[in-house]
């Protein structure tokens, strides 16, 4: 895609949809 670094955007989208993730299963306990 041309992208200036995927390796970073790759990392910083699953540590976003990973924190999401987590935040969605305490959201579903409570």
């Amino acid at each position: 895609m041309g992208l200036p670094d995927d390796h970073a955007i790759l990392a910083l989208e699953f540590s976003v949809y990973d924190a999401l993730y987590v935040y969605c299963q305490q959201q579903a306990k409570s």
